[in-house]
């Protein structure tokens, strides 16, 4: 068995790192003393498609791997555990949204998204 990443989930893993650096890790540590909500975050995670990464390619999720799906929150973890809780909690209920809407998905997709 390989236990090596492959090439995609190398780079997968090196922007979800990046992203993190430099979005999550500067401000951690205020906000979370502050009790900031981190608005700012979740509408990257948002931009880059992590809201659905769960959600089958068909209804225009990410559809990631088990391995891609496992860095996601190994990466943003290390960052901020709480907002890889924000994350996490939205999974799999993006998950069955899609796969119970079936084609209705992208509708609900686009009337869903926060404004911006």
């Amino acid at each position: 068995m390989d236990f090596e990443l492959n090439e995609d989930q190398r780079l997968f893993q090196r922007t979800l790192r990046e992203f993190v650096e430099r979005d999550i890790v500067p401000v951690v540590s205020e906000w979370e003393r502050a009790g900031r909500y981190p608005a700012e975050i979740v509408e990257r995670f948002r931009q880059l498609g992590l809201f659905g990464i769960t959600v089958p390619e068909r209804y225009g999720g990410l559809d990631l791997d088990r391995v891609s799906f496992a860095l996601v929150f190994e990466e943003i973890a290390r960052g901020w555990m709480g907002v890889a809780g924000i994350l996490g909690s939205h999974s799999p209920a993006t998950w069955m949204i899609a796969e119970r809407s079936g084609s209705s998905w992208p509708t609900w997709r686009r009337r869903s998204r926060p404004p911006g």
